[in-house]
């Protein structure tokens, strides 16, 4: 029984910070993370960009996946993880 509160309080709050992405919709992974520590935001993209460019020739489409990720709203990418470990918590359970 407890596990199962545990398991509804996770989806719960998944559903919360979906309905929150509603209304923020300008609050990013990267803006929050700039807001946090800026230098550490700017060595992550020197690390991505050193491992990287040593396999691709193409630096704009890499460049693109880095902005693609860093401007993924928060709240969203918060919500749908909550709701997917509460998911797969539940099926693993059941079976």
């Amino acid at each position: 029984m407890f596990i199962k509160k545990k398991l509804l309080c996770t989806h719960l709050i998944g559903s919360f910070f979906l309905i929150i992405n509603a209304y923020l919709k300008e609050i990013g992974i990267g803006k929050v993370w700039y807001l946090i520590n800026a230098n550490s935001l700017v060595g992550f993209q020197n690390l991505i960009e050193n491992l990287f460019y040593r396999f691709s020739a193409d630096k704009q489409i890499i460049n693109e996946l880095i902005f693609s990720f860093l401007n993924i709203n928060i709240f969203l990418l918060l919500g749908i993880t909550f709701i997917i470990v509460a998911s797969i918590s539940i099926i693993l359970s059941i079976s």
